[in-house]
């Protein structure tokens, strides 16, 4: 991510940006959120050489407290809180569902225009230089994903009741990757899960050079996960209860699938949820 003057506001660059919530109040009272600790998955991979490193641990702060000085008041409190309060509707849906839910076009942009910005603000919080000044810009301008971004939705089980996984990628043959501290500014593509309360979300970005090193067949075998950026169905059925629950561990491996290299990995996620649809009847 491009660099930024100290307390200034990520989007409309105004000086004296505020304290902003990475996952807003309201979440954690849907979720009822108990865990004192937050999971971090990280793992490293390089798209040529097929070489990754992997680390996970917990630190002792509620995920609820984490907290960004990137953003003005005027956002903050203007048009970031207007979409969190949109967000608020749609997420009860997935919450309070018995079975099906109905989701307009409109607000499927506003749940990829939300995954944005909460995909944003958890890799800025981690570290990671990875969105671009025309991302952010884009973003601001229009309140939409950058085209190159993809995102998709499932209904989540983890082990918590707010789950994140990462994995940064570096679309680059370097010779001295065990040393990751030395790729800082060449990781330049991304994967990350956010498990939130049911609602799955999986966010992968790209520049768009590297777009075709991706392959838009990820989820092609996968029935339980919908594809929501780019091209927002016009109007989204979701039998929400009726899909397979995605547990943590299914998605630490789909957090790390890139490119056609991993194909074999989407094809075994779907023999499992086949077999997890046969077990149920």
């Amino acid at each position: 991510m491009s660099g930024q003057f100290k307390n200034t506001c990520l989007f409309c660059k105004a000086t004296e940006a505020t304290n902003e919530h990475l996952f807003p109040d309201w979440l954690g009272r849907e979720v009822n959120i108990k865990s004192k600790r937050t999971t971090r998955f990280k793992s490293l991979y390089n798209i040529y050489t097929g070489e990754s490193t992997h680390s996970e641990y917990s630190t002792g702060r509620p995920i609820t407290s984490l907290k960004l000085k990137k953003f003005c008041q005027k956002c903050n409190g203007g048009w970031m809180s207007q979409l969190e309060d949109k967000m608020k509707l749609i997420y009860l849906k997935f919450h309070k569902s018995n079975y099906a839910v109905n989701i307009s076009q409109e607000e499927t942009q506003t749940i990829c225009s939300w995954a944005t910005l909460l995909t944003m603000k958890w890799l800025m919080h981690q570290g990671y230089k990875i969105v671009t000044t025309n991302d952010i810009e884009h973003y601001y301008e229009f309140r939409t994903p950058p085209k190159n971004w993809q995102i998709w939705i499932g209904h989540f089980q983890g082990d918590e009741d707010v789950t994140t996984l990462t994995t940064p990628a570096l679309f680059a043959d370097h010779n001295e990757f065990n040393d990751p501290s030395t790729h800082e500014q060449e990781i330049n593509a991304q994967s990350s899960i956010f498990g939130l309360g049911p609602l799955f979300i999986h966010v992968i970005t790209c520049q768009p050079e590297h777009e075709k090193l991706f392959n838009n067949k990820i989820y092609s075998k996968i029935k339980d996960i919908v594809k929501i950026w780019p091209n927002p169905p016009k109007k989204l059925h979701v039998p929400f209860r009726a899909w397979k629950k995605i547990d943590t561990d299914t998605a630490r491996i789909l957090s790390g699938t890139f490119g056609d290299g991993l194909l074999e990995t989407c094809e075994a996620m779907a023999k499992i949820f086949q077999s997890k649809r046969s077990e149920a009847t």
